[in-house]
């Protein structure tokens, strides 16, 4: 047998998932586990700086734009 007829043939019961705990679908239970203040701190000033940092790449992107437009009318417009 070759290892891709294995992988997809081969008994699942035999080969345990290693992952199956960490699916994206499964809720984790974090009652019991303690919760830390500055991993929250981390977190929200880590997004913070990333809506401040779109909201520069936007503003330039519009201010651009607009720059962009306009040489383009004026040089139509002549």
């Amino acid at each position: 047998m070759s290892t891709p007829y294995q992988i997809i043939f081969g008994d699942k019961n035999q080969i345990e998932d290693v992952e199956s705990d960490y699916r994206f679908y499964k809720k984790r239970d974090i009652s019991n586990i303690p919760q830390s203040e500055w991993l929250f701190e981390i977190f929200k000033d880590s997004m913070n700086a990333k809506i401040k940092s779109l909201g520069y790449v936007v503003f330039i992107f519009v201010t651009l734009s607009i720059v962009y437009y306009e040489i383009v009318i004026v040089q139509v417009s002549n």
